[in-house]
């Protein structure tokens, strides 16, 4: 596996090149910011101004490494070549660069080798490793992708499914979203997994995040759209966690009692606030059921938490 080397810089090293000058602090304005690649058009403007000037040679060489590092990490191998060729052509001896470009071709050489290493890890149910060294083949050669597609979707699927079934299920719905991503014809079990995947693993985040309504709009739609069947239980679990984290009480309400097969029924106004406090136990214990396997629309499963009226029991 190929790793970078280093973080991109946060801030301005010693030496020359952080000399105070306009040029300096501008850079350095632009990396507090995060804006790597505008600080990389300002540096190539200034060094093709002055190419013997030294302060901005090193500039140039720094900042094209530290975006070559981040190429790399993202698995943007060609790009990452690219970048670091361009420190080279203004510090031939620069060590760093000819180390990342040298690790990048070693890597290209033993690909044919690393991919029947992952073969044997997926015939081993070692998904998640296979999976990674499978990725990296296809980043490191784009042409190759078709020809390694149903190795790379078997293992992302059997990682998906390791994690599903310890209730790890952030790091499910990553592989089974690259499953989905891959634009091949996929089983209706894993559409299922990949939307309980996702709605498990949101009922824990919106305890901690609020998220924008365009998130929740395209989130809502695009499983919507996958799973097809607007009426699923669990899309209505989706559907009240949006409002929920949207702050719309009475539609999570009618969004939950959906998913269990209830009619939501508040008394009176004055009654809301008394459910919209009790929103998130409903929801864990929704999603505990729907996480066990069980059908959320069965009476017994239900009858601890709606009435036979639909009115949410709050204790």
């Amino acid at each position: 596996m190929i790793a970078a080397a280093a973080q991109p810089p946060a801030s301005r090293p010693g030496g020359p090149a952080s000399a105070t000058s306009p040029l300096s602090e501008r850079l350095s304005e632009l990396l507090r910011r995060g804006k790597l690649e505008e600080a990389i058009r300002t540096v190539q403007e200034a060094y093709r101004r002055s190419p013997n000037d030294a302060a901005i040679r090193a500039e140039f060489v720094q900042l094209h490494m530290a975006l070559a590092e981040r190429l790399l990490r993202d698995e943007r191998f060609a790009d990452a070549e690219r970048a670091a060729q361009a420190a080279l052509s203004v510090e031939p001896t620069h060590a760093a660069a000819r180390r990342l470009i040298e690790a990048i071709a070693t890597a290209r050489r033993d690909v044919s080798a690393r991919v029947d290493e992952a073969r044997r890890m997926i015939r081993l149910e070692w998904f998640e490793p296979a999976y990674d060294t499978l990725r990296q083949a296809s980043a490191l050669f784009p042409e190759r992708r078709l020809e390694w597609a149903g190795d790379l979707l078997a293992a992302a699927e059997g990682a998906g499914d390791d994690h599903y079934f310890c209730k790890n299920f952030a790091q499910a719905f990553h592989y089974y979203d690259a499953v989905k991503h891959a634009g091949r014809p996929v089983a209706d079990s894993l559409r299922q997994r990949w939307l309980q995947s996702m709605v498990f693993a949101l009922a824990d985040d919106i305890d901690h995040r609020d998220f924008p309504i365009e998130y929740w709009h395209k989130t809502v739609t695009t499983a919507e759209a996958f799973i097809g069947q607007r009426g699923d239980p669990v899309l209505a679990l989706l559907r009240g966690l949006a409002n929920e984290d949207l702050n719309d009480p009475r539609r999570a309400g009618e969004n939950y009692a959906e998913a269990g097969g209830q009619r939501f029924a508040v008394r009176d106004a004055e009654a809301l606030p008394l459910y919209e406090a009790h929103l998130d136990g409903l929801r864990r214990a929704l999603c505990t059921i729907a996480a066990s396997g069980r059908c959320l629309s069965d009476p017994f499963l239900m009858s601890p938490i709606f009435t036979p009226t639909g009115e949410i029991l709050v204790p």
